[in-house]
């Protein structure tokens, strides 16, 4: 549900002017990759950015410590080193990581 309210917000956002669908990620987002990346390829899964829930490491932690609220930057942190699966645009991949970047321009 709450990834249904992130799109919501973000093009209620849109729509009110304050983001555009062609704003780079690198607005808000200090990767790489971000210049290249815009809010409607977050939003239509074809921005190229791995999802931080294919990290092995992360899902070991992740379920290790099932308590634990995971921080934006500890996520950050987890693609952050990865490259992109894809040039962005070129193709469509789901990716968790994309509402989590999403969430962070709100």
């Amino acid at each position: 549900m709450t990834k249904i309210f992130t799109a919501t917000l973000v093009l209620d956002q849109v729509d009110k002017g304050i983001l555009s669908l062609d704003d780079t990620l690198d607005k808000w987002v200090d990767l790489p990759y971000t210049k290249a990346v815009t809010v409607r390829m977050l939003l239509n899964h074809t921005s190229g950015i791995p999802s931080y829930t294919d990290d092995v490491w992360f899902l070991i932690r992740y379920f290790g410590l099932p308590r634990k609220r995971w921080r934006e930057g500890e996520l950050i942190r987890v693609i952050g080193g990865k490259p992109l699966k894809f040039a962005p645009g070129a193709r469509y991949e789901y990716s968790n990581s994309n509402y989590l970047l999403l969430g962070m321009i709100l």
